[in-house]
């Protein structure tokens, strides 16, 4: 990178992000509070170390948690770095990666959603004899428990014999799940000459988001790192939103203490949010005391307007508020909102200056519902399709078999399910000669078909408008489920 190309980046920081961004090296810690420039942090110190010598490109390792992140991260660093990019990849992807490159064995080269994993579970469960509601129980205990390193599954006696018999079964079919991704790239680290070989070739390590990590993906981590860690920690404890997951806000505290001679930055200017809202925020955390103290955030953005607070008594209480309230903002959508007193009768607002935020995609649905039934447009992110239809489960299987990804699986998974003439191998030929006929969306409607599945039912158009979206998706089951955006399943 030039010298006058790194100046230009490097001027547009503040104080505290220049700090960050020049850190010589050895271990730092970047407490960064919402809208303070974490990415820009990140790209900022990649561009330094590209810049300064420090590293090749493929030395270099960014870590975040979304196929998203991932992807807006490499497209800032890749107009800032001329000498070609970083790896740049969430945790999953890479340590399948890791594994993949440093010797994993066979049966763990495939990776399977939740759903596919939960069935896979439920099978070996059954075999043990636990009945259907006990094998999802056992499922999620196994998860819970597999997001901490060492995992011990002491306190859980019914598991263990059977997590063995599932990790078997995974070899056997040739695939892996999201969970054991990880705990496959910690045990193989573990290996101190496997260890040494990450070692020589990646030397820098940057973790967006680090307060959604797991204890396991932390232990990935210091293992990656080494003894001479040049790693940098970008998050905010008070932002985790994963805890669900295994996330621990508090692995801050572990991190300061497994590295003791780590730097600690504190970004603190804010350019998202009017002052109000950053006293709100801090106000609340301040009150529920479960996180380490919240950053003193100065807004660039001025004080704003005062925030409101509503209580509601249920959900659809709350959405027929919003409603209203969307129709007061606007002026109203007709003579009856105007004359039962639901707007003012001066348009303030149009539309798409309005947004609505909500915890819960459960909660998006009602209040979706009730601006829908109020004759209020909505623009809505894609939601993930449930793959819960057992028509859109055996069209995924097909999908992937026909694409020769993890046959064996899928045809393991498929076969209970049609008649055996569907699947014979001479039936299967001939839907592969299909491929090159077809576009996307005309080989998913052959194949539901083939399937008798009902085209006009509300997944399958569902389906067809999100293959529309994402083309470019090698595998269906990334649409069903937000679990697979953790993985860019190749």
């Amino acid at each position: 990178m030039k010298s006058d190309k790194l100046s230009q980046i490097l001027s547009s920081l503040n104080p505290a992000q220049l700090q960050a961004a020049t850190h010589e090296g050895g271990p730092l810690l970047v407490m960064a509070g919402p809208g303070t420039g974490k990415t820009r942090v990140l790209m900022s110190r990649i561009a330094w170390i590209l810049a300064k010598g420090r590293a090749r490109p493929e030395q270099i390792l960014a870590i975040t948690f979304t196929n998203q992140a991932a992807d807006e991260i490499a497209q800032r660093i890749k107009g800032a770095c001329e000498e070609g990019l970083p790896q740049v990849s969430t945790f999953h992807s890479w340590a399948l990666r890791l594994l993949r490159s440093m010797g994993a064995p066979e049966g763990y080269l495939h990776p399977i959603d939740e759903e596919m994993a939960k069935n896979l579970f439920k099978e070996c469960a059954l075999g043990f004899g636990h009945k259907a509601r006990e094998a999802s129980e056992l499922f999620k205990t196994l998860s819970r428990l597999r997001q901490n390193w060492p995992l011990d599954l002491e306190g859980a006696p019914a598991l263990e014999t059977l997590y063995k018999a599932y990790r078997a079964r995974m070899r056997s079919l040739g695939v892996c799940d999201f969970d054991e991704i990880i705990l496959d790239g910690v045990r193989l680290l573990n290996d101190a000459r496997i260890r040494q070989q990450l070692h020589d070739s990646l030397s820098w390590i940057m973790v967006d988001e680090f307060q959604d990590i797991s204890r396991a993906q932390y232990e990935l981590l210091k293992l990656a790192a080494g003894t001479d860690p040049n790693i940098t920690f970008i998050g905010d404890p008070c932002q985790s939103i994963y805890s669900f997951r295994g996330a621990e806000p508090e692995l801050v505290n572990v991190v300061k203490q497994d590295f003791p001679e780590i730097r600690t930055i504190w970004l603190e200017t804010c350019y998202r949010c009017p002052q109000t809202i950053l006293d709100a925020a801090g106000t609340i955390l301040e009150k529920g005391g479960t996180h380490p103290r919240p950053p003193v955030l100065l807004s660039q953005k001025g004080n704003g307007a005062k925030v409101a607070v509503k209580a509601c008594r249920d959900e659809h209480t709350e959405a027929r508020w919003i409603a209203r309230t969307i129709e007061g903002l606007i002026g109203g959508l007709s003579f009856d909102s105007i004359n039962f007193g639901k707007a003012t009768g001066e348009t303030t607002r149009s539309f798409n200056e309005i947004a609505i935020l909500y915890r819960l995609n459960g909660l998006g649905d009602v209040i979706e519902k009730e601006l829908e039934l109020s004759g209020i447009p909505v623009k809505r992110p894609g939601k993930a399709l449930r793959s819960t239809s057992s028509s859109i489960k055996k069209l995924n299987h097909l999908w992937e078999i026909i694409h020769n990804r993890n046959r064996l699986f899928h045809l393991e998974m498929l076969k209970p399910q049609v008649e055996e003439s569907l699947v014979s191998e001479k039936a299967l030929n001939r839907l592969e000669r299909l491929k090159p006929e077809c576009s996307t969306k005309e080989l998913l409607l052959r194949l539901a078909e083939y399937l008798k599945i009902e085209t006009d039912s509300p997944i399958f158009q569902g389906l067809m408008k999100r293959v529309e979206q994402h083309s470019h998706l090698p595998s269906l089951s990334i649409l069903f489920k937000d679990e697979a955006d953790l993985l860019y399943m190749e």
